[in-house]
């Protein structure tokens, strides 16, 4: 979709942590982003907790943050709040990423 604010992104799981990379437009300008966190079950749903925010590899003002992490957390939505599966816990390790969950 030629109108998303990002390209080539990269989901990178490793134990106990989610690394997110891509092109992102920022300010209007096209640069490589990077986004560290974790993915926990909040209220049923998959949500990412941002640690790290890094443009062109440098850390970002707080505003430039701000607006990747928007980006970010805009892109999570795809998990309906009402979906039948209530997530409760998200395991990431080096080889496997285990969802535990009831049907409600």
């Amino acid at each position: 979709n030629p109108d998303l604010p990002y390209r080539d992104v990269w989901v990178d799981l490793q134990r106990d942590r989610v690394v997110i990379t891509g092109r992102i437009t920022v300010l209007g300008f096209g640069v490589r982003g990077e986004v560290t966190g974790q993915i926990l079950a909040k209220d049923c749903v998959p949500v990412l907790k941002i640690e790290r925010v890094a443009i062109a590899g440098v850390l970002t003002p707080s505003f430039v943050r701000d607006q990747v992490e928007d980006m970010v957390l805009e892109a999570m939505t795809w998990y309906p709040a009402d979906y039948p599966l209530c997530v409760e816990q998200i395991v990431l390790e080096d080889t496997r990423t285990t969802v535990y969950g009831y049907r409600r």
